[in-house]
């Protein structure tokens, strides 16, 4: 009889572990449709959602309502070949594309880009928090800073 008790609460024990497992398997997979994993590179395309311009006279922020309201538009689409295009309406040219290229290094990205006819070289520091890319350029002079934020699509 002791024995018969013995298997019982063994096979009681048995049956909790394996009920335990089963719910935390499927606990960790539920994640849903809706639910994408965080971006962690910048190959992809990423649209302007906040700029924040930093001078000796105070903080400017515009915001992405403001930019809405305002139809500015500025995307950037970073490819896997170093390729880049600028997609913007800012610098009164209406909708415009820009083509030129890109690279990184550390927490740098190095772009050289065609305006008008222009070659111009423009290096911003940058992190990634989930799907937001957040970058910091300085102007020419050091007290000028413009940060931004663009959200990965």
């Amino acid at each position: 009889m002791n024995q018969k008790v013995m298997f019982s609460s063994g096979k009681t024990l048995l049956s909790v572990v394996l009920s335990i497992l089963l719910v935390c398997f499927i606990s960790s997979c539920k994640k849903g449709n809706n639910d994408s994993p965080c971006k962690s590179t910048l190959i992809g395309s990423w649209d302007l959602q906040k700029l924040t311009y930093l001078y000796d006279s105070g903080i400017v922020v515009y915001d992405k309502q403001y930019l809405d309201a305002n139809d500015i538009i500025e995307s950037y689409h970073f490819y896997s070949d170093s390729s880049l295009d600028i997609e913007t309406n800012r610098y009164g040219e209406g909708l415009r594309v820009y083509n030129g290229g890109w690279s990184t290094f550390h927490d740098t990205i190095d772009m050289v880009i065609v305006f008008s006819g222009v070659v111009r070289q423009k290096k911003v520091t940058y992190s990634i928090e989930c799907n937001i890319l957040k970058t910091k350029s300085a102007y020419d002079e050091p007290s000028d800073l413009m940060e931004s934020e663009w959200k990965s699509r």
